[in-house]
């Protein structure tokens, strides 16, 4: 529903600035409006991503191992594709093989066991092994939807922004009327152009679908 009414409105918009301006700087101004939107949008997931793997993981599974042997971490850790699968199939609609939750249980009894058999002194060292666990699935979970569509749906933005340029000139010129062509239309591009990258089929290219 948002995608319609988003790709809606960009043909109220681009009537509307019919009025006051050429037929090349609004196109211009859309696509490098989307281009800085997915791409801003890019780099938050990136910079989450190795925030919670390549920081957050490191330091935890660091601290932790200067109070439980290595042997433990790792089973603790190693909890990591359980989390993975949890959040895959309740975020990115993966959905839960027959019998998952009947298994898990059993995976995770192990590492409680050996975290157990040695007191209560590892309690800190075996939360925080937990911590690196969470950090590293959450760390895939963010970066498995932004990588192929976001990517491929930003580079198209960009490239048609460069075709586009020639009109640099005329939009700087009527830069002060670019009002009606700052609607909804812009981020309507951005929004429709990652959601169909994101669609399997035949819409998956960017390049297919209309500039409206």
């Amino acid at each position: 529903m948002v995608s319609v009414v988003l790709w809606a409105s960009a043909f109220v918009g681009i009537r509307a600035a019919g009025a006051a301006l050429s037929t090349g700087p609004p196109s211009l101004l859309r696509l490098l409006i989307g281009s800085i939107t997915l791409g801003a949008l890019a780099a938050l997931r990136l910079a989450a991503c190795v925030v919670l793997w390549f920081g957050l993981y490191d330091v935890a599974l660091n601290t932790a191992e200067r109070t439980i042997d290595a042997g433990t971490a790792v089973m603790l850790v190693n909890v990591s594709p359980i989390l993975i699968a949890v959040l895959g199939g309740l975020l990115l609609h993966k959905g839960f093989r027959e019998g998952f939750w009947s298994v898990t249980p059993s995976c995770l009894l192990e590492p409680a066991l050996a975290t157990s058999s040695h007191g209560p002194t590892v309690g800190v060292g075996a939360l925080l092994c937990l911590v690196a666990a969470a950090a590293y699935a959450a760390a895939l979970i963010l970066d498995k939807p932004c990588s192929p569509a976001l990517a491929a749906t930003c580079l198209a933005c960009s490239v048609g922004a460069v075709c586009c340029l020639p009109f640099a000139g005329q939009l700087v010129i009527e830069a002060g009327r670019v009002q009606s062509a700052c609607s909804p239309g812009p981020f309507t591009l951005a929004w429709r152009r990652r959601r169909s990258a994101s669609a399997p089929g035949p819409t998956r290219s960017p390049a297919a679908l209309p500039v409206g």
